[in-house]
């Protein structure tokens, strides 16, 4: 660690994520808006994730994505007593910033299907 700190990569890694996480989070909250209109929640101004409402129960909406690819974090238990079972917690960490718009177009279909 103490070398690549030296060495300033640490520097040009933060740099980089930086410009890339708001991106792919404006992404996110835009292909939302194109998308799946009003279920976003609240309009995330930084970070990694958006909170959606799915209109049913998230734990079975994950249990028929996952069989298409489809993952997400039930958002249920991010809520005190984990009262809103009908929400998601979308996650713009690890897809890359060309496939979030597929991914909300995919989740799209599961939801209205």
């Amino acid at each position: 660690v103490y070398d690549l700190l030296r060495r300033g990569v640490a520097d040009d890694v933060i740099g980089r994520a930086r410009e890339l996480y708001p991106r792919k989070l404006r992404e996110l909250v835009s292909a939302l808006g194109d998308y799946l209109p009003n279920t976003l929640l609240f309009r995330p101004s930084c970070g990694f994730y958006a909170f959606i409402g799915t209109g049913v129960n998230a734990w079975d909406l994950l249990r028929r994505g996952v069989k298409r690819g489809i993952l997400f974090v039930p958002g249920g238990r991010f809520f005190i007593n984990s009262a809103r079972q009908d929400t998601a917690r979308l996650s713009i960490g690890s897809i890359s910033l060309d496939l979030i718009r597929d991914g909300v177009k995919a989740l799209r279909e599961l939801m209205t299907t």
